[in-house]
């Protein structure tokens, strides 16, 4: 494969799976012509961290205006912040200070990772302002009535308690933390629990599963199209997206692989503890089977669905595939590890999740 090719297939698989997590926001502003490629430009609306889904806030956002050349992801692309809403200039301009973090990333994909940096300073820009609001309130004067005293008193107390409160909190930082916690983002915004596969990491493992494609039959048969690698799980797995072949719906594919000691050299009883060992694993992977068709029978709202499971036995390993429903956003545990969630937040979610 050519240079070019590589490059503007690398732009393609990006724009895939920027996408799809955000399916509202992103924008595709290239006019094709005559079916000739153009490299990416795109506008993408970022909202504050915590308000990229249902409880999003219209009243803080910006427009990240990108435009990438052919030679995009080997050059910096132009990065340009437009539509400003509830943002000061002076924050602003220094929103602008740090989308240049793309030119310290030449060579790798950065432009999901301004997005979540992008994210992350809207985020603590409304918990600062919120904290500068609460310095500058002045307590009401206390009348002679000892009743409005104790209220004055009250009330003064609990703004200090909030201003402390806001001051500890993890989130209210000065900008230089932010490299560190980037990262955390990334890995939070791929449902997984390392970084994206690296392109050494996609030519060994994940290469191969690009467009390939997977059967799950059941009660409902599908035929998935696997795209690009978007994680390597703490746990053992690797997620990858994937689109329904029949309908065109973003899917999510999560592979497991139960390796075995495979050597030429066994024989005999060797042998034939390894065909027992397989024979048991596949034994499980039955009974996991059922207790799948009984997960799948589950619909709420508010969880991402299991669509279909399957698995191919080898001589050497076996590789199991689940099928998911695509959900973009983070889900429940990632937040709580990241974000430091309040107990009324908490509660919210919680009693979002319960309602039928």
């Amino acid at each position: 494969m050519s240079t070019n090719q590589d490059l503007k297939e690398r732009q393609e698989n990006e724009l895939i799976s920027i996408s799809s997590i955000f399916p509202n926001e992103m924008k595709d502003l290239r006019n094709s012509v005559w079916n000739i490629w153009k490299p990416l430009e795109m506008s993408i609306t970022v909202y504050p961290e915590e308000s990229m889904t249902d409880g999003r806030d219209s009243n803080l956002h910006v427009d990240l205006y990108i435009k990438c050349s052919a030679t995009y992801p080997k050059t910096s692309p132009f990065i340009d912040l437009r539509n400003p809403k509830g943002i000061s200039n002076e924050n602003l301009s220094t929103l602008k200070k740090l989308t240049n973090k793309a030119k310290e990333l030449v060579g790798s994909e950065v432009i999901l990772e301004l997005v979540h940096l992008s994210r992350e300073f809207l985020y603590n820009h409304k918990n600062l302002s919120f904290n500068l609001s609460m310095k500058r309130w002045n307590p009401i004067r206390p009348k002679n009535s000892v009743k409005k005293q104790r209220g004055c008193k009250s009330t003064n107390w609990s703004s200090k308690k909030w201003r402390k409160k806001l001051t500890l909190h993890p989130l209210v930082a000065e900008h230089p933390t932010r490299k560190g916690s980037v990262s955390r983002r990334r890995s939070r915004s791929t449902s997984t629990g390392k970084e994206l596969c690296s392109e050494s990491e996609l030519q060994a493992e994940c290469k191969e599963m690009l467009n390939c494609k997977l059967k799950f039959e059941g009660k409902k048969e599908f035929t998935i199209v696997c795209g690009r690698c978007l994680g390597h799980s703490d746990r053992g797995c690797i997620t990858y997206s994937g689109m329904d072949n029949f309908t065109g719906n973003l899917v999510v594919v999560i592979k497991w692989t139960l390796q075995f000691n495979v050597s030429h050299k066994l024989k005999g009883e060797e042998w034939e503890a390894l065909q027992k060992e397989q024979a048991a694993y596949r034994k499980n992977l039955e009974a996991i089977e059922q207790e799948f068709k009984a997960l799948r029978q589950i619909n709420s709202k508010h969880l991402a669905h299991y669509l279909g499971m399957t698995y191919i036995s080898k001589k050497d390993k076996i590789v199991i595939y689940v099928l998911q429903e695509f959900i973009s956003g983070s889900t429940l545990s990632q937040m709580c590890d990241t974000l430091h969630l309040t107990v009324p937040q908490i509660q919210h979610y919680t009693r979002e999740i319960l309602k039928l």
